[in-house]
């Protein structure tokens, strides 16, 4: 039997979309994963976590080894091995602007013969930050960029207050030009939320700019 997959970061997009969209509609999750540092690549969270997530969430995680890759080809091609394994016939994403990262996820899906659906693609992001908090969703920012927010971001939850303070700094509420990612901890998708503690800001240089992030661990 074919599956329809869905690509999980554990953050507030892909918690928003998967919601949008409709659990009962997705067979397996699936994330990419630095097996050097067993983390999420880009949010930096423990796989521990995004493992708890999905079995708060009661759908299947496949973790995609991305530790060698080095170039947006490397990348591809890892996804285009992971979409020909098995009997998938669909893919969805939760981006809501980047064209260029769509068109690098259809170009793939293309070669794969398998569809690609994004269901919140173009949605008003002010809407979407307060819509997310009004359903009922927690998060944090576990990764800043410091070109855009100083290092006190990191950890803080993603609230209505955030959200008008990012505002005031005329920044994205979501986060779209990489300003930060978030964890998302409960909301209506999970059966129970997921515990953790927070011990700290970690600080990484990543060229040009240096990211905080908040190291947090599964309990």
């Amino acid at each position: 039997m074919s599956e329809l997959i869905y690509g999980w970061s554990g953050g507030k997009d892909s918690c928003y979309g998967l919601d949008e969209y409709g659990i009962s509609k997705v067979d397996r999750l699936f994330t990419n994963v630095n097996r050097d540092y067993d983390r999420v690549s880009i949010h930096g969270v423990s796989i521990d976590l995004i493992e708890k997530q999905a079995n708060s969430i009661g759908i299947p995680l496949e973790k995609i080894d991305v530790s060698k890759v080095e170039s947006v080809k490397d990348y591809q091609e890892k996804a285009l091995e992971f979409y020909k394994k098995g009997d998938k016939s669909e893919v969805v994403f939760a981006d809501i602007f980047l064209e260029d990262n769509r068109e690098k996820r259809e170009q793939v899906a293309r070669k794969a013969s398998i569809d690609i659906e994004f269901p919140i693609w173009k949605k008003d992001t002010s809407k979407m930050s307060r819509d997310f908090v009004n359903k009922g969703f927690k998060a944090i920012l576990v990764a800043v960029n410091s070109k855009y927010l100083d290092k006190s971001y990191a950890g803080r939850e993603f609230n209505k207050e955030l959200i008008e303070d990012l505002e005031k700094k005329g920044l994205d509420t979501c986060g779209e030009h990489g300003e930060f990612h978030t964890f998302v901890w409960d909301g209506p998708i999970f059966d129970k939320a997921i515990e953790f503690n927070f011990k700290g800001v970690v600080e990484k240089e990543t060229e040009p700019n240096t990211y905080y992030y908040a190291d947090i661990e599964a309990l």
